[in-house]
């Protein structure tokens, strides 16, 4: 089981498998920056992928508000719609558990 949803390492991970594993504080130091690096980069995708939700989110808005569509349409619709809502939120929670992670790989590497 994760302790820590929406993150790769816990507090705990970070500090004692990651970081303490190390031989030397410079050891550590590295590869902190390469797990930071890392989420950095990964935490920029997941906020283009919110902004491409939100703009796929006002498309189905648009397309619901389509007078006459067919039934296939309208199921298509629907089953986009069911899909779109099932996952309302993850990202949001996804670059929160980011956005902790790299202020804990900060603080460790700033004791170092």
């Amino acid at each position: 089981m994760h302790s820590a949803p929406h993150r790769n390492n816990s507090d705990f991970q970070l500090r004692y498998f990651i970081a303490n594993n190390c031989s030397t504080p410079d050891m550590a130091w590295c590869i902190l920056y390469e797990q930071k690096l890392d989420i950095i980069t990964r935490l920029a995708a997941s906020k283009a992928q919110l902004l491409r939700r939100e703009v796929r989110g006002i498309e189905l808005q648009q397309a619901a508000n389509v007078p006459n569509l067919s039934r296939l349409d309208q199921l298509r619709l629907e089953a986009n719609l069911i899909e779109f809502r099932s996952s309302e939120g993850m990202l949001e929670l996804a670059i929160q558990g980011a956005e902790a992670e790299l202020a804990t790989i900060e603080g460790l590497m700033a004791e170092l």
